[in-house]
């Protein structure tokens, strides 16, 4: 779990770094974000 929820984001960032052009923006949703469960509507 701790390789899927913390260090996958990290190596993905890493690997996008090449492609995305300087002052680019990489994001990374985490699962609790993008939680539909949890969304209040605000």
């Amino acid at each position: 779990m701790m390789l899927t929820n913390a260090f996958s984001p990290v190596r993905a960032a890493e690997l996008l770094q090449d492609p995305v052009p300087p002052g680019g923006t990489i994001a990374i949703m985490s699962s609790e974000l993008g939680s539909i469960e949890n969304a209040t509507g605000s």
